[in-house]
C-alpha cells in the first residue's frame, strides 16, 4: 500500500497560553527559538491589533465571523514546524476545538508529494 504522505511538516497544537507553553519547551527541552506573532483582532486591545497579522472575512460553519483573536507560537526545528495557537475569543475554529477537546493537536500539515 502506499503511503499517503511522506512526512509530518508541521505540528499545531491549540494551548491556553502561548508564553507558558514556550517557556516549557524552551526551558525544560532546549526547543527554541520561538517567533510569536498576534493574528487577528481583539476589540478594546490596541497594542495587540497594532501588532497583528490581519485577519478578515472568516466564515465559520457557514457563518460569517469577519475577524478573530490569536496568539501564534513558531518554531522551526529542521525542517519541521511546531506552532502553538492561543485562542482570545470565542469567534475561531481554535477557540471550539479548546473549549471541546481541551488543549492538544488540532492539525497537522504534511507533505503528500509521492
Amino acid at each position: 500500500m502506499e503511503p499517503i504522505c511522506t512526512k509530518i511538516e508541521q505540528i499545531s497544537i491549540v494551548v491556553k497560553d502561548v508564553e507558558a507553553v514556550v517557556r516549557v519547551f524552551t526551558e525544560q527541552y532546549g526547543i527554541g527559538p520561538w517567533l510569536i506573532a498576534n493574528f487577528g483582532r481583539v476589540p478594546g486591545d490596541e497594542e495587540f491589533n497594532s501588532n497583528a497579522v490581519e485577519v478578515k472575512d472568516v466564515i465559520l460553519r457557514g457563518k460569517y465571523v469577519g475577524d478573530y483573536g490569536a496568539k501564534i507560537g513558531i518554531c522551526d526545528i529542521r525542517d519541521f514546524q511546531i506552532e502553538l495557537i492561543e485562542p482570545l475569543d470565542d469567534r475561531s475554529l481554535f477557540s471550539g476545538y479548546l473549549k471541546e477537546h481541551g488543549i492538544g493537536c488540532q492539525h497537522m500539515a504534511v507533505d503528500n508529494t509521492i
